[in-house]
């Protein structure tokens, strides 16, 4: 629809949808979210370490940025690892296993 005169007096003409109604839930939520954070901080005693590392990894996602890797072409090669051979040599005199 390219824009023409015609369409610019639709565009600019009043909306139909109605008034806006009001953020509810937006600010329900809000609101939930403060009381558990209290809740949280007022008996952060009662959490086990395991509750309070899932909240630590969390809450993380949400504060710490995230970063990139940067491969610097100079240390590249020098940071490759070799071919490793690991040979485990069993005590009951059987074959070597070679890894």
């Amino acid at each position: 629809m390219p824009f023409n005169p015609e369409s610019a007096r639709k565009a600019g003409s009043k909306s139909k949808r109605g008034p806006i109604k009001p953020p509810r839930v937006k600010t329900k939520m809000a609101q939930l979210f403060e009381d558990l954070i209290a809740d949280l901080l007022k008996n952060k005693d009662k959490l086990s370490i395991q509750q309070k590392i899932r909240l630590v990894q969390l809450l993380s996602n949400y504060i710490v940025p995230k970063t990139k890797s940067v491969i610097d072409p100079e240390t590249f090669d020098k940071d490759k690892i070799k071919q490793v051979q690991i040979i485990i040599e069993p005590q009951d005199g059987c074959e070597p296993i070679l890894y």
